[in-house]
């Protein structure tokens, strides 16, 4: 039996454990194969002092076992054979209480200041004799009009087109005609389509909440149309979790072949545009070289070829994840209320969001530093000290609060993907949902809570940096010194940014690993990796088909979902001032709910590969894995 500790490379004698042996001494440069002197009355298992070279052959000799090149990973506890590990400990409390301290704080902080800032106030305009609209004496005179850039005046109610000419009622003001109508716009009248230009251009200009107030009021009024957006992107995301059950062979192929018709295609139209240059003297863009649409072209259709060739060599791997998505399809298919799970965290996401958000806006308005500009009624925020670290502090436990959120998600997911698993060698999986829930908010809180605190600390970082590089190219553009220093801060904006990348990667498995063995954040981060990279191929192949899928299917619902609700917006029944914000919203909602449902079938892909490869393991010498389920047990031998 070697011993466990990584030995230096000397030649100095070594203390090693030898079972049922007794105590020798052999000279430091005998040979290995050198007779030894055994006193009679040694006991067992006494330490022998020989030297290195001679006592371990076949052990390498590292200080460390990652310097290894050939090292891939300890072994897995051997409990995972029946299934997810039961007896958890908690792990990373220092996490916990600093989150449980942040939260403390931004409470305190929202009861300090729930009367002292009113946002609403902000949003007041003011007239231009300093008064605000709205407040004591103008108390009945809440909104703005504009007569000119520098005259504006506090009025009772916004004139309509019929109040043309007449006496514009405002507060304190000499008698003159209303000059074109308006619309109410939140606190501001704003100048309808029927005004003048010069009218509509002056509210654009003198209000900096004009265009968003205009776009607000169609929000108002189309807000049917975006909750219909999610309605058919629910209906679309769960015929798509339906299909990926039944027929997984014919979207992966499918996908496939898109691609590659997509690459063949652009490239083929480079050619197209060349030629229409070439011969039929159709011209081109000002910054268009025409010899770049041939080298396009020819990169376009060669890289159509390679992944047409990658796919034939991997043609086996790519089957084999098949199998992976239909388990998955099985999973949720089997395990329906699972779909709820990522819809409710998404409630409680937009909820911790908007709490976050309106306590900020009440926190920028007790600022003390509040600027005027003559030409605009509304007045500019300027955070102070005090009230900069209060928002900064909401800030990072949004971040924080955001990304423990998916976390949990994710754990609670791979928790009941699981169960499922390992079910089929008789596993109970009832309650698993609950039981994923409650490890994920006693005894894993804490890992959950480290590993989701990278991203707010990354953000930081990440903004820290950008301000830096900010002041120095401004000062390199100011005073011509050495553009050296801003290349530096963006070097480290590159490499914070594949940091972020690689993160999120280990941020994706370690919670899937941690749902199996309840170990901490940084425990299965570092077994996850190892896991991935002695079955690097399965695991990427797999994987990135999920991850393809998960993209076409989001961009499939959202189209399909913002073209319907575009026609909808488009009949009589609605009349609004302009439709790229709606449309945006659109996209946004329908792509959000896709993105939800969709995420939990990639969790499930993820969990169903990494308990298949854990199970291989564990009965690695006693006929291959125990737990695969039925969907899966006929291709066993050619996954694995």
């Amino acid at each position: 039996m070697s011993t466990e500790r990584f030995l230096r490379k000397d030649k100095k004698l070594v203390p090693v454990l030898v079972p049922a042996l007794v105590p020798v001494l052999v000279p430091v440069n005998a040979p290995v194969n050198a007779p030894v002197l055994v006193p009679v009355n040694a006991p067992v298992n006494a330490p022998v002092l020989a030297p290195l070279r001679g006592q371990i052959q076949a052990q390498e000799e590292y200080e460390y076992p990652e310097a290894d090149v050939n090292y891939t990973g300890r072994k897995l506890t051997h409990e995972l054979k029946k299934g997810p590990i039961e007896q958890r400990v908690f792990k990373n409390v220092n996490c916990l209480i600093t989150f449980l301290i942040m939260w403390a704080m931004m409470i305190i902080t929202s009861i300090l200041i729930w009367g002292k800032g009113n946002p609403w106030d902000v949003y007041k305009p003011y007239d231009s004799k300093e008064r605000q609209c709205g407040r004591k004496a103008t108390k009945d005179y809440p909104y703005i009009y504009l007569l000119s850039e520098l005259e504006y005046y506090c009025v009772s109610s916004c004139p309509e087109k019929s109040d043309v000419g007449q006496i514009l009622p405002c507060y304190h003001c000499p008698a003159q005609p209303i000059p074109y109508p308006t619309i109410v716009h939140f606190t501001m009248c704003f100048p309808t389509k029927e005004a003048d230009e010069k009218y509509r251009k002056l509210g654009y200009s003198a209000n900096m909440f004009g265009f968003a107030q205009e776009q607000y009021a169609d929000i108002q009024e189309g807000w049917t149309l975006i909750l219909c957006s999610a309605v058919f992107s629910i209906i679309f995301s769960t015929s798509i979790l339906l299909m990926i059950r039944f027929a997984a062979g014919c979207v992966v192929w499918g996908m496939v072949v898109l691609i590659f018709l997509l690459l063949e295609g652009l490239g083929v139209l480079s050619f197209f545009k060349y030629r229409g240059y070439r011969f039929d003297y159709i011209p081109l863009y000002e910054d268009e070289n025409p010899y770049s649409l041939i080298i396009e072209g020819c990169m376009f259709c060669g890289g159509g070829v390679i992944a047409l060739i990658a796919v034939f060599i991997l043609a086996k791997k790519i089957r084999q994840a098949i199998y992976i998505l239909k388990a998955a399809g099985d999973f949720i298919s089997q395990e329906l209320p699972i779909i709820f799970v990522p819809f409710l965290m998404s409630i409680l996401m937009i909820g911790v969001i908007a709490y976050c958000l309106v306590f900020q806006n009440i926190i920028l308005s007790t600022t003390t530093q509040i600027l005027k500009d003559p030409k605009d009624p509304y007045v500019r925020l300027d955070p102070d000290q005090k009230t900069a670290f209060s928002l900064c502090t909401f800030y990072f436990g949004l971040i924080w609060t955001v990304s423990f959120i998916n976390g949990l998600t994710h754990f609670v997911v791979g928790t009941c993907c699981s169960y499922w698993y390992y079910s089929h060698q008789g596993c109970p999986r009832k309650g698993s949902i609950l039981k994923g829930y409650q490890r994920g908010l006693t005894k894993n809180f804490g890992s959950i809570l480290y590993g989701a605190a990278v991203f707010p600390l990354v953000w930081v970082i990440k903004q820290v940096l950008s301000q830096y590089s900010s002041c120095y190219k401004f000062i390199t553009n100011v005073t011509q010194q050495n553009p050296l220093y801003c290349l530096q801060f963006l070097y480290c904006k590159c490499y914070l940014r594949c940091f972020d990348k690689v993160i999120k990667v280990l941020d994706r498995n370690a919670y899937t690993l941690m749902s199996l063995t309840g170990q901490d954040f940084c425990l299965a981060a570092y077994d996850a990796f190892f896991l991935v990279y002695r079955n690097s191929t399965r695991v990427a192949i797999t994987q990135g088909l999920g991850e393809i899928f998960q993209l076409l299917g989001v961009a499939f619902i959202t189209i399909i979902s913002s073209i319907i609700c575009i026609f909808m917006m488009l009949s009589d029944f609605y009349d609004f001032s302009e439709y790229f914000t709606l449309v945006a919203l659109f996209a946004f909602t329908s792509g959000f709910t896709a993105h939800t449902f969709l995420s939990l079938y990639g969790y499930g892909v993820d969990t169903i590969l990494f308990c298949l490869i854990v199970d291989f393991e564990q009965n690695v010498n006693e006929g291959g894995p125990k737990s695969v389920p039925p969907i899966l047990k006929k291709y066993t031998l050619d996954i694995i």
